[in-house]
């Protein structure tokens, strides 16, 4: 090579540290697809939950609705409570589908963050170092 020692060493460097950064960027992908899948597993655990309980619900709607009396119970006070435990539903439904949409936001930006990188790493991949570039237009490529 014609580049002095100086320049040689300094290539080298950047070459470490590149490959450095490379293999930090595929721990921090892994990571966030470890993230993602328990996202997917949480959401999938409370789409059942909020089925479960939606099935209950339906039962306890139908209980009112044949007019099963608890003794000393009046069809009133059964009546206030279901109202009560629908509006505590609604308001846990609301809250689910808020997190809900913002996981999926979240999904939709960590995946297109991960696309990025895989972009980067495919070109970084590609190109051939031209040791005439200096280390400027080395950097710049990167």
């Amino acid at each position: 090579s014609n580049l002095p020692n100086d320049t040689l060493q300094r290539l080298h460097q950047e070459i470490e540290h590149l490959k450095e950064r490379f293999a930090e960027t595929i721990i921090e992908l892994e990571t966030r697809t470890t993230f993602i899948n328990k996202t997917i597993k949480d959401v999938d655990e409370q789409q059942r939950k909020h089925r479960t309980y939606q099935e209950l619900l339906n039962k306890l709607s139908s209980l009112v609705q044949h007019d099963y009396q608890t003794p000393g119970r009046s069809i009133e006070d059964a009546l206030r409570s279901l109202d009560e435990q629908m509006i505590k539903f609604e308001s846990q439904n609301e809250e689910r589908e808020r997190c809900k949409h913002q996981r999926e936001r979240q999904w939709h930006l960590f995946m297109n963050e991960i696309n990025l990188l895989q972009d980067k790493l495919n070109t970084f991949k590609q190109r051939k170092i031209n040791t005439q570039d200096s280390i400027e237009e080395q950097l710049h490529f990167i």
